[in-house]
């Protein structure tokens, strides 16, 4: 009879044991992925975005778009090496 009464118990126990892994695995991920991103160049991402809103201001000809894309230009421009053209909003 004690296998009976046993067993329920070693069968909680390795739950709560994988479900503390889950969580120290969904917690190591996260911490991975932050550093990861917080590490690597946003220079590369920054020209990204900044391209697509040009595109963007080129399709609309917003002018209160084309100010804020000018403000990310010149952030852009003075934080990294490949130089975007300043556009002009005209």
């Amino acid at each position: 009879m004690e296998s009976i009464v046993t067993y329920p118990q070693w069968r909680l126990t390795f739950q709560r044991a994988s479900n503390l892994r889950y969580l120290i695995i969904v917690i190591l991920t996260v911490v991975f992925v932050a550093v990861l991103i917080f590490s690597t160049d946003l220079c590369g991402l920054r020209h990204i975005w900044i391209i697509n809103d040009i595109d963007v201001y080129n399709k609309t000809l917003d002018p209160i778009l084309c100010s804020g894309v000018l403000e990310r230009i010149y952030e852009f421009n003075e934080d990294c090496s490949p130089q975007i053209e300043i556009l002009d909003c005209g």
